[in-house]
């Protein structure tokens, strides 16, 4: 057992939701209301768009742990 696993203490219940959000997430199909990010971009201006002005990250996944 590690110094921190001490320090811990045991929980009666976990809830662990998963959070999606679709706007900022290229992959996925928009409902009516969402913009996509690349249309915010060329609204904004771009002509030319490459892969090193891109964020390569997946923007539309989080957890939300509560106890």
């Amino acid at each position: 057992m590690t110094d921190i696993s001490r320090s811990l203490n045991p929980v009666d219940t976990l809830t662990v939701e998963v959070l999606t959000d679709d706007v900022s997430d290229p992959y996925v199909s928009k409902t009516l209301f969402a913009v996509s990010e690349f249309a915010n971009i060329v609204r904004a201006g771009a002509t030319t768009i490459s892969g090193e002005a891109l964020l390569c990250g997946y923007l539309g996944y989080g957890l939300r742990l509560v106890s």
